[in-house]
């Protein structure tokens, strides 16, 4: 590693908050709730904030440079923005900002003055930048460095339903192939893996497909468990956690916590929002068990039997019928 260290730029913006989970744990549709609050601008997708965190981790960069680069990346970003560059508009997107309760706010920013202005007006309206993050969580650490001021909102997921959706989004089979499966890999001797395999990376090819996608749930559902358990209390003071069950049972409950957690309040359409995304609604527990039975028939059973002490631990954590 070389001994270059990065120096931190002044940053655009003192804000930055972040929706966080494993992977299909439902941290989009919390995104595009968060993102119809005062203020929050629509969330943004960026790599770096999945990445840059990683590299870090394994060692690639060190976490001074880290959080520098991670800096730039976020602080470019925030530009863009703020004087109406790169904003989404393919309306099947998640991230498109025409979902936006001000969506015409957002729009007349490009025809609003760019440079200095751009960044006064963003910042003395009080905007918060808000970023989708792939369970960044285990290295929470890194993002308050860069900005003491990161929020976090992470959402967790029974981790049976994120098994079977994995699953049937087809990753079992697309993690080693598909090239829109943005995830660093490392090189080993028994060929390149994703970077949680790496301590199984022996055994990763030697398992089905199937079991090499439970097995990434499984490490990655302990990864953020950890990362979770390990954060300051000033930092668990500014990361707010919420089960995704919950969500659908009391969509208006948690979305005025998480607006209180920001600091800011939800637009008076959040109804109608909260309707456009199906909330609330009933999860029925026999979707699960069903679920469980078409991974039992695939997956080892010892592979089964982790997940399942995972499953019990959620259910216990936040109150839920257990599988069995």
């Amino acid at each position: 590693m070389s001994d270059i260290v990065l120096s931190p730029k002044t940053p655009i913006s003192r804000e930055l908050l972040l929706i966080d989970g494993v992977g299909r744990s439902g941290k989009m549709l919390m995104a595009k709730l968060v993102s119809n609050f005062k203020r929050v601008d629509y969330f943004q997708v960026l790599l770096a904030i999945d990445h840059v965190p990683v590299l870090s981790h394994l060692g690639v960069m060190s976490e001074d440079n880290a959080a520098a680069y991670l800096r730039l990346a976020v602080d470019g970003c925030v530009y863009d923005r703020a004087c109406g560059r790169g904003m989404n508009l393919r309306p099947s997107d998640y991230s498109c900002v025409a979902k936006a309760t001000d969506y015409p706010d957002l729009i007349r920013r490009t025809v609003d003055p760019e440079g200095p202005a751009a960044i006064a007006k963003f910042n003395t309206t009080g905007r918060i930048p808000a970023f989708l993050s792939h369970h960044i969580i285990p290295h929470a650490r890194l993002f308050f460095k860069m900005e003491p001021n990161t929020r976090i909102i992470e959402v967790s997921r029974h981790p049976m339903d994120v098994a079977s959706s994995w699953y049937h989004r087809g990753w079992a089979e697309r993690m080693d192939s598909d090239p829109m499966a943005s995830v660093p890999r490392v090189q080993t001797p028994h060929g390149d893996v994703p970077w949680w395999a790496r301590d199984y990376a022996d055994q990763y090819y030697a398992m089905s497909p199937v079991d090499r996608l439970m097995k990434t749930v499984i490490v990655l559902t302990r990864l953020c468990n950890e990362g979770r358990a390990a954060l300051t209390a000033e930092q668990r003071a500014r990361t707010h956690l919420i089960c995704y069950e919950h969500l659908f049972d009391d969509p208006e409950g948690h979305v005025n916590r998480a607006a209180a957690f920001i600091g800011t309040e939800p637009y008076a359409n959040m109804k109608a929002v909260l309707a456009r995304e199906g909330l609330p609604a009933t999860l029925d527990l026999n979707d699960r068990r069903a679920k469980r039975a078409q991974l039992a028939a695939m997956v080892s059973p010892s592979l089964m039997e982790e997940l399942a002490v995972l499953c019990a631990d959620y259910e216990r954590s936040w109150g839920l019928e257990p599988l069995s």
